[in-house]
Formats: C-alpha cells, sequence, structure tokens
C-alpha cells in the first residue's frame, strides 16, 4: 500500500477582475484537481494572505507607544482594534463549494467570491493570495 500523498491543482491560479465599489461581489470559476490518492475536502475558511507580514508586530508597538503606562491591557486592545481594522479593509473569499469531498484523480468547478469591503473609498486596487490546500490562488481587482 502506497503512502498518503496530498496533491491538488488548481486553474487558473491567478484571476483578474475590473470594478472597485463597496461591497462588491465578483466570482471566478476555478477547476481543481485531485492529484493525490487520498480524498480532499474544499476547505471553508479562506483568507488573504498578509500583504504585510509585520502587521502584528507593527500593530503591537503601536499599542506599546501609544499606552506605554497604562498596562497590558490598553496595549492588547489597541493590538486587536488595528487588526479589526486591517481584517475590515480586506476582501473577503468564498467558495460554494466548501466542504464538499473531491476523490482522488477527479475534478470540480469551485465558485470563488470575492467580496469588496464597506470601506474601498481611496482603494484604486486590491490583491492577494490565497491558499487552497496545496495550491495559493493570486487574484487582483482594480478599477
Amino acid at each position: 500500500m502506497s503512502e498518503p500523498f496530498l496533491e491538488i491543482s488548481i486553474e487558473p491560479d491567478e484571476v483578474f477582475f475590473r470594478g472597485i465599489a463597496p461591497g462588491k461581489v465578483h466570482e471566478a470559476i476555478i477547476q481543481l484537481t485531485n492529484e493525490g490518492n487520498v480524498p480532499v475536502v474544499i476547505p471553508d475558511d479562506f483568507l488573504p494572505n498578509l500583504e504585510d507580514p509585520d502587521l502584528i508586530a507593527k500593530t503591537l508597538l503601536l499599542g506599546i507607544r501609544d499606552y506605554p503606562k497604562e498596562g497590558t491591557t490598553a496595549t492588547l486592545d489597541t493590538l486587536v482594534q488595528n487588526l479589526k481594522d486591517y481584517v475590515d479593509d480586506q476582501v473577503r473569499v468564498s467558495i460554494k463549494e466548501s466542504g464538499k469531498k473531491v476523490d482522488p484523480g477527479k475534478s470540480v468547478d469551485l465558485h470563488v467570491e470575492f467580496k469588496l469591503p464597506r470601506r474601498t473609498k481611496g482603494k484604486f486596487y486590491f490583491e492577494g493570495d490565497i491558499d487552497i490546500l496545496t495550491e495559493s490562488l493570486f487574484f487582483k481587482i482594480g478599477e
């Protein structure tokens, strides 16, 4: 018996959209193929990869700088609020087929939705990567 091997491919691995407005939704159809020897389940939690890998450190330092004597609660409150503000400004990604099982050698079309944040004023484009199991899907949304 062979070792379990998780491998998928997605096509395309990049999508581009035009049109920016608060709450606007763009949709792409991506084909996922299970190239491994074990069934895979389409995940249901998609967050774009952080554009700034130092985001948590920077927001923590802001809390320390802004509240040097107030203690950890004020610092952590600042950290959490800054992270919430950051997440609120990100594109929300969902896949309608989340939870669906894909057997080895099979393919499935995924309907991927990209919902723009409510606060898009001054934004000319959004871009990022989302991880789908072993692969990454790049997206860019511009005016």
